[in-house]
């Protein structure tokens, strides 16, 4: 899972964002990766395709963290456009069959 975490954080990187704006989009990738995490460590059905499991958490609109209640309205809306890009990146690296 890390290497898709990282090639997508490497990617936000290239592009002309602003530090809070990166920032931003990592913090939000810790948090669904710690979330799938801990989806996984309950359930052993994605253990053999890592990028599957992640696209799944992000389509439709991205799985939630679990203190997503807490979250302020935008919070969840930067962690909802995180998991939109995020899931345009994997699609990408499916169809270049990476």
């Amino acid at each position: 899972m890390l290497p898709f975490m990282e090639g997508f954080i490497r990617y936000l990187m290239a592009k002309d964002l602003s530090r809070k704006t990166l920032k931003m989009y990592i913090d939000n990738v810790w948090v669904l990766g710690g979330t799938i995490i801990r989806d996984v460590s309950i359930s052993e059905k994605h253990k053999d395709d890592p990028r599957q499991k992640i696209l799944e958490a992000v389509e439709f609109g991205g799985c939630l963290p679990e203190h997503s209640s807490g979250m302020s309205d935008w919070e969840l809306a930067s962690f909802e456009r995180m998991c939109k890009k995020f899931e345009k990146f994997l699609k990408k690296l499916q169809m270049k069959g990476a």
